[in-house]
């Protein structure tokens, strides 16, 4: 009809009139299951994560995760001889066969070659390796020093058991100012100085020549060694007539060496520079004492062959442990001591947490076995070895107390089977099996 009227609202009002309909839809609408969700989950947002937490902390309980393993280095000097490498090898096979564990992360056992030239580069390799809980050092005393300073220095520091490097201050150069995880086992050069000036007096000798090497890696050791036999000798009783550096200058000429009189020579040093010494030597002053720095080389063989009432060797084992690296498997067994201490005692409380819910780390492992090693050196100061005729190396602090050096002679030389024997021939220790000689293989050293 003409009369009527439309209904319908201008295009411009009818959307917004549509979205105000909607609107009004919504909210007479029941709530959504989705938005409860969300606000149970926020009210009990803390709840939800300490739940999982704890969840997840069970499950490592109940169902433990299987470790990456730990690893002791063996840090092993290229120059030794191919008997005290095999050796090594032997040490650790048998440690990889019946690993031991910290908690139920096992502990394995591996060798690195090192030689003087890459040290640096190496020990901070294994300081950056995150498996390394421990290291054993085979090292030259001139070396052992350099290695000390990067692991002491690491944080925490790494637990570190050298085994024949025989400095009286093997970390002269790290921050002493704390207690530092290292031990010495050998006993020291001091230690060889008595011995050697002991020796001179048993056999009536009274004025000695002190003769050292000055290659580059047997210098400090030798001036050392030397410095502490002028150090003692007086209170020995033997007058030093002279000390002279073999390397850095020529030996005295006889016309000299008449004038001095020596009537024996005192060498500290490698076994090269022991031969050239005994070669120049008039016949008349071949009473030689060599240090330990020429025993397991491979110049031994041609040592032996010298006159035996001429030549006497300075080593800080008996005769009857020639023939085996007794001081390796002393730093081997002093390192799974010390993972057993730890077991035993538990470490820290945080430790023992991180532990029970396996979530160990090889630098909280490290850090307490530091503790361990402390507690040890302020309240138990031995632990079990081979190098001591009584089994037991007595510490003061981290240094060898009870060690002794012995003097050898040689007894038989089979340069056929490529075997020398020894034999004790100083008297300041108790009798050994294997007397009067023992069989040693002609091999390589680390002392110096």
């Amino acid at each position: 009809m003409s009369g009527d009227r439309d209904e319908t609202p201008p295009a411009n009002q009818a959307e917004p009139i549509a979205v105000a309909k909607e609107v009004n839809a919504r909210a007479h609408e029941p709530p959504r299951r989705s938005g409860m969700l969300r606000k149970w989950v926020s009210e009990h947002k803390w709840e939800i994560i300490w739940g999982l937490v704890f969840a997840w902390l069970i499950g490592r309980f109940v169902f433990p995760p299987e470790h990456k393993p730990y690893r002791v280095q063996i840090l092993e000097y290229k120059g030794i001889d191919e008997g005290t490498a095999r050796h090594f090898k032997v040490l650790r096979r048998d440690w990889n066969d019946n690993p031991p564990s910290l908690g139920d992360v096992p502990v394995l056992m591996e060798i690195t070659d090192v030689d003087d030239t890459g040290l640096e580069k190496t020990a901070e390799q294994i300081a950056e390796d995150a498996s390394t809980l421990l290291v054993i050092g085979h090292l030259p005393t001139a070396l052992t020093k350099r290695a000390l300073v990067q692991f002491m220095h690491s944080n925490p520091p790494i637990p570190y058991v050298a085994t024949t490097a025989s400095a009286d201050d093997l970390c002269e150069h790290c921050d002493n100012s704390k207690f530092l995880p290292w031990l010495q086992p050998s006993p020291s050069n001091t230690k060889e100085a008595e011995s050697m000036l002991l020796f001179a007096r048993q056999r009536g000798k009274n004025q000695c020549l002190v003769v050292t090497d000055q290659s580059a890696l047997s210098e400090g050791y030798s001036d050392e060694l030397a410095n502490d036999i002028k150090k003692l000798a007086q209170s020995r009783n033997v007058r030093i007539v002279n000390t002279y550096k073999m390397g850095a200058g020529s030996l005295p000429s006889e016309e000299d060496l008449k004038k001095l009189d020596p009537d024996c020579v005192l060498y500290a040093g490698s076994a090269d520079i022991a031969l050239t010494l005994y070669g120049l030597l008039p016949e008349k002053y071949q009473w030689l004492l060599v240090s330990d720095g020429v025993v397991e080389t491979d110049k031994l063989g041609e040592l032996s062959k010298l006159p035996a009432n001429s030549v006497f060797f300075a080593y800080a084992t008996t005769a009857a442990d020639a023939a085996r690296s007794v001081y390796a498997g002393d730093a081997v067994g002093i390192a799974r001591t010390l993972i057993g201490d730890l077991n035993r005692k538990g470490g820290s409380i945080a430790y023992r947490l991180r532990a029970t819910f396996h979530l160990e780390s090889v630098r909280s492992s490290r850090l307490n076995l530091d503790l361990v090693m402390q507690e040890n050196a302020d309240n138990r100061a031995w632990y079990a070895c081979n190098s001591s005729w009584d089994h037991v190396c007595i510490f003061q602090r981290n240094k060898r107390e009870n060690g002794l050096f012995h003097v050898w002679q040689v007894y038989d030389a089979n340069q056929i089977k490529n075997e020398l024997s020894m034999r004790d021939i100083d008297g300041w220790h108790p009798p050994e099996q294997g007397t009067p000689g023992t069989s040693m293989h002609l091999a390589g050293s680390t002392r110096q």
